[in-house]
């Protein structure tokens, strides 16, 4: 058994949502409030921002595109902040990661990201 069908499987017993950042294949648990940003901090990773996750600056646009359960609705910061992205790019499923708490398994990609997570 893989390490990721390990960790898949353990989250599956204590309920805490999976989330797969792409282009990186890295995924992440979030306990219940946290978002995908601050789980990807969590485990070491350097997730660029500005605003450190005040959803001021636009530097964690991500695309949900897979998601079993929707997550929770975006609060009037992230609304605020989703208007920075240019209209012609926003599209269903546009969410700042620094926002975005996930309430189910779903894999997110990061838009206009030149470099996926890193290790710090």
């Amino acid at each position: 058994m893989s390490t990721s069908e390990v960790q898949t499987e353990a989250n599956a017993a204590t309920d805490l949502p999976t989330v797969r950042i792409e282009p990186a294949g890295v995924e992440v648990v979030c306990p219940p409030g946290e978002p995908v940003m601050r789980a990807v901090q969590r485990i070491e990773l350097r997730w660029p921002t500005v605003c450190n996750g005040t959803a001021s600056c636009g530097a964690c646009y991500v695309r949900i595109t897979q998601s079993t359960t929707p997550p929770e609705e975006p609060d009037e910061r992230e609304r605020k902040g989703l208007k920075l992205m240019p209209e012609f790019m926003r599209a269903d499923g546009l969410r700042l990661a620094c926002r975005l708490v996930p309430k189910g398994p779903m894999v997110v990609v990061r838009v206009n990201a030149a470099v996926p997570p890193t290790h710090k």
